[in-house]
């Protein structure tokens, strides 16, 4: 019988015979909790979801948050929260991240338009410079992607 364990709670059974995730599965796994313990340093209260809606907004200038919805199949009422956290304002006046900021589209004023603030350009070069420190061409093992985690 394999070696296993049983959670009745769960209803779920893990095997401990089989072969560990590869390298490849664990490192953008590492990449991801380092980026959000970066994010968290600044902020302990971010959500994933809030650095996702973030990652969006980066790699896709311009993006609009049904777009986001669409890709990323968060609800939009979700994003809409992320989009207010990010940006210069918050619920009840509160000062928001400053991360992104939300324009009118020229040419449809029903569209509004994310972008990256110069704060949030800042951010990126944060973490890629924090992630470059770290990298290996493939992210070589699991310590390394523990090391960068961890913020070593």
């Amino acid at each position: 019988m394999p070696n296993t364990i049983y959670s009745k709670q769960m209803n779920l059974q893990a095997n401990h015979d089989q072969a560990p995730l590869q390298t490849s599965v664990i490192a953008p796994i590492g990449c991801v909790m380092a980026i959000l313990k970066i994010l968290r340093d600044i902020h302990s209260d971010i959500t994933v979801s809030t650095a996702l809606t973030f990652a969006y907004i980066a790699n896709h200038p311009g993006i609009t948050q049904t777009e986001i919805e669409k890709h990323s199949g968060m609800l939009l009422a979700a994003i809409n929260r992320h989009v207010t956290i990010l940006g210069p304002w918050n619920v009840k006046e509160k000062t928001g991240y400053g991360f992104i900021s939300v324009d009118v589209d020229p040419y449809d004023r029903r569209r509004k338009l994310l972008h990256l603030t110069t704060t949030g350009h800042v951010l990126i070069g944060e973490l890629s410079d924090r992630i470059n420190r770290h990298q290996t061409p493939t992210m070589g093992s699991v310590a390394q992607a523990a090391n960068l985690y961890e913020g070593t």
